[in-house]
Formats: C-alpha cells, sequence, structure tokens
C-alpha cells in the first residue's frame, strides 16, 4: 500500500494529468454481463481526407468548430459585412467575375452619451406640460441600462475587475471610480434578487439537481497577515439552468438550507457536508458522480490491472448511455 501511494505521488507530480483511455468497440463492450443497449458513439471532432500519393494514402485533419472548418476562412453568416471594393478600373478591361475574401475584424466597446431632450409645451390656457424623464436603474444615477450591463457581465462572465476597467475607462476619457462601480453593481444585484430567488425555486423543483463548491479567493480591507481568505461559490444546476451560493467557508450552511425542502435525486462528489442533506427529508436521495469514483479505478489500473480494467469498461458502457 505505502509503494502505491508513492507511485500515485509520482504521477501526480510528473505524470500525465489526463485520465483518457482509448478502447477498441471490441474492448469496450467484451466480458460485459450488463446488457446496456445500443449507444451512438460519440461525435467526431474531426473531418477526415485521403490524399493519394506515391502507393499510400495521407490523411488530413481539420479542426471543426460548430460545424465550420477553421482553415476555410469563412465566418457565420449572421456576423455583419462591412464590403470594402478593389477595382482597376475601366482601364483594366472588362469585368469577368468576383473573388472575395473574409477577414476578420473587430470594432473596440464604442461608449456614446444618451442626450435625452424635452420640450416644454405651454396651452392656450397657460398650463405648462413637458414629457416624463425615463427612469433609471438605480438612484441618482447618469448612466443607461446597457453601460450596467456590459460592466456586470464583463466582471462576473469574462473576470475582468471593476479596478481593470476603471482604467479602460479612462483611456476614453471617462472618470468614473472603482467605488462607484461597485456601487452600480450592487444595486443592480438588489434589483435582481427577486429574479434569482425564482431561479433557485425553478431548480429545485428539477427532478434531478447537481450540487458542487470551487473555492474563490475573496480580498479583505485593512492589514493583516494575507491579502485573501479562501471562501466558496456552490453552483446549484437544475434543468439546465445554474443559481451560485457564496459562503466564506466550506460548510455550505445555505446550501443545506435551500435544500431541506428538496425531493429527488441530488448528484454530489462524495464530499461529506453532502451527508447532512441525506437526512433532511425522505424524499431526497444522494447520488454520486461516476467521474469521481472511476478516477480510483484509474489509479488501480496499474497494480490491479485486471479488475480495474473491467470496472472502466462497466464506466465506460454506462457513459455510452
Amino acid at each position: 500500500l505505502k509503494e502505491e501511494r508513492i507511485q500515485k505521488l509520482l504521477r501526480q507530480l510528473f505524470g500525465c494529468s489526463s485520465e483518457r483511455r482509448v478502447l477498441s468497440e471490441q474492448g469496450c463492450s467484451e466480458q460485459l454481463s450488463l446488457d446496456l443497449g445500443e449507444a451512438p458513439l460519440p461525435p467526431s471532432t474531426t473531418t477526415e481526407s485521403t490524399t493519394e500519393v506515391k502507393g499510400h494514402k495521407r490523411c488530413s485533419s481539420k479542426l471543426v468548430v460548430e460545424g465550420i472548418l477553421e482553415s476555410d476562412g469563412k465566418y457565420p453568416a449572421e456576423l455583419p459585412r462591412v464590403e470594402e471594393i478593389l477595382d482597376e478600373g475601366e482601364e483594366a478591361g472588362q469585368i469577368i467575375f468576383r473573388k472575395e475574401t473574409e477577414r476578420l475584424e473587430i470594432e473596440p466597446p464604442r461608449l456614446f452619451v444618451r442626450k435625452i431632450i424635452r420640450i416644454v409645451r405651454k396651452n392656450d390656457e397657460g398650463i405648462i406640460s413637458q414629457p416624463t424623464v425615463p427612469e433609471v436603474i438605480t438612484a441618482r444615477s447618469t448612466v443607461g441600462p446597457s453601460f450596467l450591463a456590459y460592466i456586470i457581465v464583463s466582471k462576473l462572465l469574462w473576470h475582468l475587475p471593476l479596478n481593470r476597467q476603471e482604467q479602460m475607462l479612462k483611456q476614453y476619457g471617462i472618470k468614473i471610480s472603482r467605488d462607484r462601480l461597485i456601487r452600480y453593481v450592487i444595486d443592480v444585484s438588489k434589483l435582481l434578487r427577486p429574479l434569482y430567488e425564482l431561479l433557485i425555486k425553478y431548480i429545485l423543483e428539477q427532478r434531478q439537481v447537481f450540487a458542487d463548491e470551487t473555492p474563490v479567493l475573496v480580498g479583505k480591507r485593512g492589514e493583516s497577515k494575507s491579502s485573501y481568505t479562501k471562501s466558496y461559490f456552490w453552483p446549484l444546476l437544475g434543468g439546465n439552468q445554474i443559481a451560485v451560493f457564496y459562503s466564506a467557508d466550506r460548510r455550505g450552511a445555505k446550501v443545506i438550507e435551500k435544500l431541506k425542502k428538496f425531493c429527488g435525486f441530488l448528484q454530489v462528489d462524495g464530499y461529506r457536508v453532502y451527508e447532512q442533506v441525506s437526512g433532511l427529508n425522505d424524499q431526497l436521495r444522494l447520488v454520486f458522480c461516476w467521474a469521481h469514483a472511476r478516477r480510483y479505478f484509474f489509479d488501480a489500473e496499474q497494480h490491479y490491472p485486471d479488475i480495474a480494467k473491467e470496472a472502466l469498461r462497466y464506466i465506460q458502457a454506462l457513459y455510452r448511455v
């Protein structure tokens, strides 16, 4: 057992991190007493062509990106086209045909000011009227909803910190402090809270929910031994929707509280905190992740090849279903 642990640590330090195993179709199904029926093979990510070269065939492979050959220079039809016509003029002769070449270009984000002009009128009776100014999302704000959406998506989806966004805005001559950007994010999050609660409610109404936790470093204010503390995000996935909880520790009290009334299958990675969930109600059932279980058989294959390979074949057949 000691030797096995040493070998495992050596593989972690110096070996390949991939756990992929390539098995033939015969090797995937032989000696399996479990009949899982016919299942389609995973779609290929390459397209192959063959060329005859002096007595042998040469195979070429091109990467397929969403159905488009990356090397053919074509881009999605929905992208707008800006035409640039190059013509030497009638002096060069008559037009035979047009040759088209496409090159992908980008226009940096374009800031503009929405200038709202309200016409004040006075009727024959001396009554003055004017249109109502459009409401703003946040109180006393001089920015529009598109700007707020842009900074929030940049921060949360593309992980662009607000201090970096502050510097980027300065390049356009716009001076908005990071503290102000933080306030925008907080104000919008309060407005989106009801939508967030509806999303959680929808997920917990599903028959099967996936849960996990992932660490995140959170900055601390003031002087301390460490500039960051480790906190955790807890995503819940159900019905193709995801809601994320935040917790300052890995105990996941908020997640446990939300799962008290969940009825269905909760699929997790075996982390012991989820054991608390199994006793919350009779309708909640814990199920576990085969990818995590498979890892132990993968590690054991070097020392117990026969039984480990058999287990890996069963798991591969299960994944084909």
